[in-house]
C-alpha cells in the first residue's frame, strides 16, 4: 500500500496509535502520552547534577597560619562531572564566621581534590603571592568585641575541572598570626545568646 501524504497539514483529536512515524520535519504537541524512555537527541537542559551538605556544629579552631580545612568531611561536597565540559557552580555559605583571638586577620579559600588527590586550589586566587593574605578568596571579619557577628558570609565560584573523575570541594581557613582563631556557626564569646548558626554548600554541575 502506498504512503498517504497530506499536503496541507493533519489535525488529529484524541489518542491516536502508530509504529515507525518519520517526520521530516518537526511535530509540535501539547501533550505526550506514553513512555519516552527510549528517547535520542533530547536535551535535559543545562543542570545535569547537585549535591548539598549542611554543618551545624560550633567551631572555634586555633588555624594560626596554617590553611585549615575546619569542617572536616561535614561541609564538604562530593561530585562526579559527567563529561570533562562541564562546569561546576560552588556556593558556600556560613550563618556565623569571624575572627577574633590576636587581633589576626582572617582568610578563607576553597580547595579541591581529583579522584582522591592531593587538595589544590580552585583558580583563580588572589593576585598578590606576599603576606599572608596573598593568594587566596575571600575575607573574615575581624571583630573588634568578643560577643559580636558582623553577619554570615557567601561566596560562590564556577570552576571547569575540565575531568570526569570524582570531585571533592573544601573550604580552607587561616589567620594572619599564629593565635589567631576562627569561629564558625557561634561568636567568639559563645553566650547563652549568642548566636548559633548553621552552615550550607552547594554543588552544581553545568551543562559545558
Amino acid at each position: 500500500t502506498d504512503a498517504v501524504k497530506f499536503t496541507k497539514g493533519i489535525n488529529v483529536t484524541g489518542v491516536t496509535t502508530a509504529t515507525n512515524v518519520s517526520v521530516g520535519s518537526s511535530v509540535t504537541a501539547s501533550t505526550f502520552y506514553g513512555n519516552g524512555a527510549n528517547l535520542t537527541g533530547v536535551s535535559a537542559g543545562k543542570l545535569l547534577n547537585y549535591v548539598s551538605a549542611y554543618d551545624n556544629t560550633e567551631y572555634d579552631v586555633n588555624t594560626g597560619t596554617t590553611y585549615t580545612a575546619m569542617h572536616g568531611t561535614a561541609l564538604q561536597l562530593s561530585i562526579t562531572p559527567s563529561a570533562t565540559s562541564s562546569r561546576i557552580l560552588i556556593m558556600f555559605n556560613w550563618g556565623a564566621i569571624a575572627s577574633y583571638t590576636a587581633s589576626a586577620l582572617g582568610f578563607g579559600k576553597i580547595m579541591y581534590s581529583v579522584a582522591g588527590g592531593s587538595y589544590q586550589n580552585v583558580t583563580p586566587v588572589g593576585s598578590t603571592n606576599t603576606g599572608q593574605g596573598g593568594n587566596t578568596h575571600f575575607a573574615i571579619n575581624l571583630q573588634e568585641s568578643n560577643h559580636a557577628v558582623m553577619g554570615g558570609l557567601c561566596y560562590s565560584m564556577i570552576h571547569h575541572p575540565n575531568t570526569t573523575s570524582a570531585l571533592i570541594y573544601r573550604p580552607y581557613f587561616k589567620t594572619e598570626g599564629s593565635g589567631g582563631h576562627i569561629y564558625i556557626n557561634r561568636s567568639p564569646r559563645n553566650g547563652s545568646n549568642d548566636i548559633s548558626g548553621v552552615s550550607w554548600a552547594y554543588a552544581l554541575e553545568l551543562a559545558g
